[in-house]
């Protein structure tokens, strides 16, 4: 069997095969010998069944076989003995096996394209301390005890202030004009927490219980309604009532309600668990600092193909996170053609201004994944089924997905080997990031520069 190699580009191969009959035909009778092995039909004592009576039985199962084993296998042998890396399905071109018949085929494929390896041992990076105030847990704890508090209604007459609890009906109007979707009756929202818009919060804090009054509120252009994000829009604002609220104190009791044996054990706990974020946190953006130096060494063009089905992937997830988005902001409202339509719309808008982004964003995660991979096959790191299997058990756990459904998507998807790769690649960044020069630094004296060793 031969194969000969074109190279269409730096990043794209065509892989001509050939074998002439008499390799065919020793290949169809190993993979009869194969089927045949246990077979038994009337007349014949088991593995005894003639070869021509087992092709006419099995011939199509027969030349699946010789197509895996005899040209899969040895491909692939062939493909690592030339450093070839395949990144995408091969595309096929040729005829089928036939017995007899010279046979011969071409596989074209994207490839790994050859670049010179970064230095990517001993980089020297800062990494933020992972250090908590106590005035981070006492936040912490107000949020807690906040969340446990009592509301007492406000008989008096008097303007709400911040920590006061307000029920409210509101609706917006755009050139006199109601929104629609921008209403709501008896809304609870804490003042003085960040819970809504400033421009909204400022007009509930100028009236008493009863009162109504209207204002401009800006919207800013990231907000969630797509609709609403960058407009200035007149709200106009009913306060129903108005309650205290009444915080338990800050004790051991209120500790123990909480499943701590008391204050202090509270707020070291509350104090870990910060850290334990900002550890992983610090760790990541180091990591990052650390790609991006390794990056910066390298420059090599990108298979196109992997580009744009990441460039895909991240619109994909901007389309999902806005109709969820969009949805939240439209719950339990009735439901109007035009408004879906004119959403639909402005969707589609969004996403096309942010297709540039995601190509560059989509260009810089591929040229990471097929570095990673390149300091993954030297150093030889692997990833095992085991731990294929366990990242989908912690992603089926955080999703609420069964552990073995989804393990039979990715199989049956073939979406395995991209979840082995991206095991690899996580892998081979653990292994930079251990062996870098790591210094720790406060969070306010950290910056964002890293260099090779002895720079």
């Amino acid at each position: 069997m031969d194969f000969v190699v074109e190279d269409l580009s730096p990043v794209r191969k065509k892989v001509i095969v050939s074998a002439n009959a008499a390799e065919v035909d020793s290949a169809l009778n190993d993979a009869l010998r194969h089927v045949g092995r246990d077979f038994s039909m009337p007349g014949f004592r088991k593995g005894k069944v003639p070869s021509g009576v087992l092709e006419r039985r099995f011939g199509d199962e027969v030349k699946s076989r010789v197509a895996e084993d005899f040209l899969g296998v040895k491909l692939e042998i062939f493909l690592q003995e030339k450093d070839i890396v395949i990144l995408s399905r091969p595309e096929y071109e040729g005829g089928a096996i036939a017995r007899g018949q010279d046979f011969s085929c071409a596989l074209t494929f994207e490839a790994m394209p050859a670049f010179d390896m970064p230095a990517y041992t001993g980089l020297k990076v800062e990494e933020i301390e992972a250090a908590v105030s106590d005035g981070e847990v006492d936040d912490v704890l107000e949020r807690l005890r906040g969340n446990m508090a009592q509301e007492t209604p406000v008989e008096e007459a008097r303007r709400p202030v911040a920590g006061d609890a307000v029920d409210v009906d509101f609706a917006g109007f755009e050139n006199n004009e109601p929104l629609a979707d921008v209403k709501g009756e008896h809304f609870h929202v804490v003042l003085g927490e960040g819970q809504v818009l400033p421009d909204f919060e400022a007009i509930i804090r100028d009236l008493v219980p009863g009162e109504e009054r209207e204002g401009p509120v800006a919207f800013p252009d990231n907000y969630a309604h797509s609709g609403l994000a960058g407009k200035t829009v007149v709200m106009r604002v009913k306060l129903n009532s108005l309650s205290t609220r009444i915080l338990p104190a800050a004790d051991d009791a209120f500790a123990k309600t909480m499943g701590q044996e008391s204050l202090g054990k509270m707020r070291e706990a509350i104090a870990e668990s910060m850290r334990g974020r900002l550890r992983q946190q610090a760790k990541a953006q180091t990591q990052q600092k650390l790609m991006d130096a390794v990056l910066a060494q390298v420059d090599f063009p990108l298979p196109e193909g992997m580009v744009k089905l990441r460039e895909e992937r991240i619109l994909g997830d901007a389309r999902l996170r806005l109709e969820q988005q969009e949805a939240r902001v439209n719950k339990d409202k009735p439901v109007d053609a035009d408004a879906a339509a004119g959403a639909k719309i402005a969707l589609e808008a969004t996403l096309a201004t942010m297709q540039p982004e995601a190509r560059r964003e989509a260009e810089i995660l591929v040229r990471m994944h097929l570095v990673l991979m390149s300091v993954a096959r030297k150093e030889n790191i692997q990833a095992s089924p085991l731990e294929a299997d366990m990242q989908l058990r912690s992603m089926a756990m955080r999703s609420g997905q069964n552990f073995d459904q989804l393990r039979e998507a990715y199989v049956r998807s073939g979406m395995m080997g991209e979840l082995l790769e991206r095991i690899r690649a996580d892998k081979a960044m653990d292994f930079i990031y251990d062996r870098a020069e790591v210094v720790t630094v406060p969070a306010l004296a950290a910056p964002e520069c890293v260099s090779p060793a002895g720079d």
